[in-house]
């Protein structure tokens, strides 16, 4: 038995929700590239795309809109990647939830020494026209008979 979400189904072939995306009032915009689930975890490789002004300590990156995800916990820790093209370290942050991960942005400084981060402000053009890539390994949402409820529980094996 595989659980709905938001009319979508977990496990599907490799492709079928390019182009999902989250939206609203934020910086950032999360699209689906795909999606594989490993047996014990959910893997899922997007794209964000950044618009309008960064925030001092991050943007927040809202991944509960996304359905195909199937996971009610932000992705397991050390296990979110992003990465860009254009000379800025993106970082990312899990949040306490789906809706509260954060992406950091560093730029290459002049001096030696830690990168700074972006000063707030209207992203610069090169960051809104970056390609900046997303890996996330999530935990599965699994059935729970005496409840007759799906969430995500951690695996014992390894």
């Amino acid at each position: 038995m595989q659980p709905e979400v938001a009319g979508t189904r977990v496990g599907t072939r490799k492709g079928q929700y390019a182009g999902v995306a989250t939206e609203g009032n934020m910086a950032l915009t999360f699209s689906v590239v795909d999606t594989w689930d490993d047996g014990k975890r959910i893997h899922v490789s997007g794209t964000v795309a950044a618009t309008g002004n960064f925030t001092t300590s991050g943007d927040t990156l809202d991944l509960s809109q996304v359905p195909v995800i199937a996971s009610d916990q932000p992705p397991v820790q050390g296990t979110g990647w992003l990465d860009g093209l254009v000379g800025y370290d993106y970082v990312f942050y899990p949040g306490a939830t789906m809706n509260a991960n954060k992406q950091e942005v560093f730029q290459q400084g002049t001096a030696v020494g830690a990168f700074p981060e972006l000063a707030a402000g209207a992203y610069p053009t090169a960051i809104t026209g970056d390609t900046i890539t997303f890996y996330g390994i999530f935990k599965k949402l699994q059935y729970v008979s005496r409840t007759g409820s799906w969430f995500a529980v951690a695996n014992t094996a390894a």
